[in-house]
């Protein structure tokens, strides 16, 4: 597929990935530590640049932008997550703070939801497969919990350290990014939903899934508490 430049009104990119690699550069190329303000006029710049074309740029913005800054997100009520998980924070000039999603904003939740959808629907058979397994065993328990299930109906596969978004992010990664990853919509006798088009691309990530999706089981109720991740936190080994 045609590389997408990311155009603002103050900076360009040439390709979706150029854009991520300046605010990972910031998030990770050791000049900041989490807690610290960004204050290279460049990265300002770029961070700024970025908010700009945020889905939810007004409402991040609010008052108005006093500074940016590199935080974890652990410690915000409602998270858990490890201390490798850090992104941009924002403080109004009123005070007030929000974080904001840089991926969000280079990545249109259109095409990302897509490819992430048809990702489920590719490895949707070994998640089943998984499940399975689990309940020839003598004793099916939540693997957080440790409560048993007395029906198959009960129970969730999840994915945890990597998450799945962790693993659709490093996988759309590996294939160039999510434009890259060339999807089929639509219903039909065939297929519902979104699919991967290309069989290299299905075969690539059903490698990648084994090798690395950790599923566990647990209750239906435990699989809706899971708290946020961030999705460029986990790297493949």
């Amino acid at each position: 597929m045609v590389a997408k430049p990311v155009k603002t009104s103050t900076l360009e990119w040439p390709t979706r990935q150029a854009a991520e690699a300046d605010c990972l550069r910031i998030l990770r190329g050791g000049r900041y530590q989490p807690g610290d303000i960004v204050a290279d006029p460049s990265d300002v710049a770029i961070i700024s640049a970025i908010l700009s074309i945020h889905p939810h740029a007004r409402d991040k913005v609010g008052a108005g932008v006093d500074h940016f800054s590199v935080r974890t997100i652990a410690g915000v009520p409602g998270t858990e997550v490890s201390e490798a998980t850090i992104g941009f924070w924002l403080t109004r000039v009123d005070g007030s703070e929000v974080d904001f999603s840089y991926v969000e904003a280079i990545y249109p939740s259109d095409q990302k939801r897509r490819v992430t959808s048809a990702l489920r629907a590719e490895v949707d058979d070994l998640r089943l497969s998984y499940r399975q397994a689990r309940f020839e065993e003598a004793v099916v328990a939540s693997d957080r919990s440790g409560a048993p299930f007395t029906e198959r109906s009960a129970a969730a596969v999840i994915y945890e350290n990597p998450s799945f978004s962790q693993l659709a992010f490093r996988f759309a990664e590996s294939e160039g990014g999510w434009d890259d990853i060339e999807v089929l919509s639509g219903e039909s006798k065939a297929f519902v939903g979104d699919r991967l088009a290309s069989p290299n691309v299905r075969a690539r990530w059903r490698r990648f899934y084994s090798r690395y999706a950790r599923p566990k089981l647990v209750t239906k109720s435990e699989s809706s508490k899971r708290s946020r991740v961030d999705e460029s936190a986990w790297l493949p080994d």
